[in-house]
């Protein structure tokens, strides 16, 4: 991270020629308050005490109570429309050996890992000598942990990381195109949160392809490829749909792998009286949304009051029913940073003033408003949803 801490400071070797990268003055290391430690410069960029023992004691504390990631509940399942009995089958597909007819993954990506001693961990204080005790969030063993030897009880604390923490040699699918051709080794990726991943893999080529993904896998990973091919097209569903259900909790969709979220469109040029006098607002726009931001422009002018406005970008697209709205930043006439949301409501005979999947739709069908805010969030322009008076907007889906 580039930061350095008191604590690191007071534990790197005495020797002479300091600073430097791995010595400090013997006064230093003998200061057991860690006060001229605080006080030590030994990255020489001229900051001391970058990182207080204070500092790393509560974010130790953070990440320790984190909650664990674990297989999402039932209410995650329905959304995602997996049956039960599919989680079931790719659990069983996923652990089970290839020999017995499953795809081997539990060879690498191990289901359990149990705890050698308590679920407290004792944080050390240089400062006092006075640990501090936290709680450490874990899985529980079940009797299938126990059955395949990875646990000694049902009930023993551990972590479900289906994960081994080695390095394994997987072959050049899994790496950036272009890398050396010997750089095919990588520690075995946890998937105990791969249903919240998005994008899939290191280099993120993949998406949220998790069949890519598994078949990009070579060398080490070959057989286990092999024996997920050789199983039936619904085996294969149901490894990923168990992959799926693997999630941080409220990290279930919005573009995180575990939902693939559809891709709205909007497009189109249109006019109507957004405010009381007969003075028409013209808009154009091409904006598209996906899983984790959007693409494309949208303009909009208002000769009554000079206002000329373009985006610099947009966030995204979503559509819930009729309702389709655009947001993301841009320059009010030539000024740069305010916000926007655009909304269209349609109102044709096709749904979303013609929305689907052909992109047709219906001219002068919908209403059609507009927020522009300040860099400082206050509002700099509103004009409330009007009726479009001619032009078209179309509501489309890939």
């Amino acid at each position: 991270m580039g930061i350095q801490s008191s604590e690191f400071i007071f534990g790197r070797p005495v020797c002479a020629g300091a600073p430097n990268p791995t010595c400090v003055p013997a006064a230093v290391k003998a200061d057991t308050t860690t006060l001229l430690a605080a006080a030590y410069d030994l990255d020489g960029d001229g900051v001391t005490n970058e990182l207080t023992v204070g500092e790393v004691t509560a974010v130790t504390a953070f990440l320790v109570g984190l909650p664990v990631p674990d297989q999402a509940d039932e209410q995650v399942q329905n959304i995602l429309g997996i049956t039960g009995q599919s989680l079931q089958n790719g659990s069983a597909l996923f652990r089970r050996s290839i020999a017995a007819g499953g795809a081997g993954c539990a060879t690498c990506h191990k289901p359990f890992i149990p705890f050698p001693g308590s679920t407290t961990f004792m944080l050390n204080n240089p400062q006092t000598n006075v640990p501090l005790a936290l709680q450490m969030a874990h899985h529980a063993a079940t009797a299938v942990d126990v059955a395949e030897g990875l646990a000694a009880f049902v009930g023993q604390p551990g972590l479900r990381t289906y994960g081994d923490f080695k390095k394994h040699d997987m072959g050049a699918g899994l790496f950036a195109p272009g890398a050396a051709a010997t750089q095919t080794t990588m520690k075995t990726a946890e998937l105990w949160d791969v249903g919240s991943d998005h994008p899939l893999s290191r280099t993120g080529v993949f998406g949220s392809d998790m069949r890519g993904v598994i078949l990009a896998h070579g060398n080490e990973g070959e057989a286990s490829k092999q024996a997920f091919l050789n199983l039936s097209p619904g085996g294969q569903q149901d490894i990923v749909n168990f992959l799926r259900m693997q999630t941080i909790q409220g990290k279930v969709g919005e573009g995180s792998g575990a939902i693939i979220l559809q891709t709205h469109r909007l497009s189109g040029a249109a006019r109507n009286v957004p405010l009381r006098g007969g003075f028409k607002a013209s808009f154009s726009v091409d904006a598209s949304g996906k899983p984790t931001w959007g693409t494309g422009s949208l303009s909009y002018s208002y000769a009554r009051t000079g206002l000329s406005f373009v985006s610099t970008g947009i966030t995204d697209v979503v559509v819930s029913g009729p309702v389709t709205a655009v947001t993301g930043t841009g320059m009010v006439n030539g000024t740069p940073q305010y916000r926007f949301t655009a909304t269209f409501i349609g109102s044709g005979a096709s749904g979303n003033g013609g929305s689907g999947n052909s992109g047709s739709g219906n001219a002068g069908s919908g209403t059609f408003g507009t927020t522009i805010l300040n860099p400082d969030g206050t509002t700099y322009y509103s004009a409330d949803q009007q009726p479009i008076a001619g032009g078209r907007l179309t509501v489309s889906t890939p």
